[in-house]
């Protein structure tokens, strides 16, 4: 129990005396020195954890950096998606311009009163050859009126008209009939689709010599459609099933997957 209670003593008085030698010497001066003397000793360890603790620090900066460039990474792909999109519509834009602008040229503006619009819709699969045009009742489209190309090019007739568009018939279709005739000899007929073979000249007198190469424009007869339509250019004749009368198959002068504009007959000036 004594000896107990003397280490415990002696523990005290040597800490009393260790916390009184402190006092002096800051007291005289050697506070200072005791500190500086604490960190030249504890300075390696002080480095080690600094050096850790930059390290740390450029290690999360590293990986927030890494974030970041994600980030704009992201935002550069989507403004070049958005530009490359954009880019897109204005080269379609400028190919429409330049096909209107061409076939203005070169449509019957003295001749007919015309309305210009853009192909929107098309059957691609071609099986019952229609398209959509831009233009519609507003437009003053009425079913009926003729459908051109350039240069006087019969393309169909407006078999649906609506508020802004209209649905527009290829003459190649199997339920268009046009009258037509040869310019070559005046031999008449009519103009119809068939699947698989195209477009055909149909009921053409026995009497007319037709031949390939021969020029097919519209009569003017009994349609909307007026005189003097190109439709195609005979490509072989034969005769029909019942031998009553000659058939011609026509190659037309454009194909109708290229088209862009259209003009619209409204009527002849």
């Amino acid at each position: 129990m004594k000896s107990g209670f003397r280490k415990k003593n002696r523990k005290a008085i040597f800490s009393f005396l260790i916390i009184l030698s402190i006092v002096l010497l800051s007291f005289w001066g050697w506070g200072s020195y005791i500190k500086n003397s604490i960190l030249f000793v504890a300075s390696p360890a002080l480095k080690t954890v600094s050096l850790f603790a930059h390290a740390t620090k450029d290690f999360f900066s590293f990986f927030a950096s890494i974030g970041d460039l994600k980030e704009e990474n992201k935002k550069l792909i989507e403004g070049n998606k958005k530009l490359f999109s954009q880019n897109i519509e204005l080269e379609d834009l400028r190919k429409e311009n330049e096909d209107l602008r061409r076939q203005l040229d070169l449509s019957p503006r003295e001749e007919f009163d015309l309305v210009a619009a853009f192909v929107i819709a098309q059957d691609w699969q071609g099986r019952t050859n229609l398209m959509v045009i831009n233009k519609g009742e507003k437009n003053g489209i009425k079913k009926g009126m003729p459908v051109i190309v350039y240069d006087k090019n019969l393309l169909g007739k407006v078999s649906e008209v609506f508020g802004n568009s209209s649905v527009v018939r290829l003459h190649s279709d199997p339920q268009s009939f046009i009258n037509v005739e040869v310019m070559e000899n005046g031999a008449k007929g009519i103009l119809r689709g068939d699947f698989g073979l195209g477009t055909i000249m149909d009921m053409i007198g026995q009497n007319y010599e037709i031949k390939a190469g021969y020029r097919v424009i519209t009569s003017g007869l009994g349609d909307e459609s007026p005189r003097g339509l190109f439709v195609g250019t005979i490509k072989e004749v034969r005769d029909s099933p019942d031998r009553l009368f000659k058939q011609a198959l026509i190659s037309p002068p454009f194909d109708a997957m290229d088209i862009r504009s259209v003009f619209v007959i409204k009527a002849k000036k």
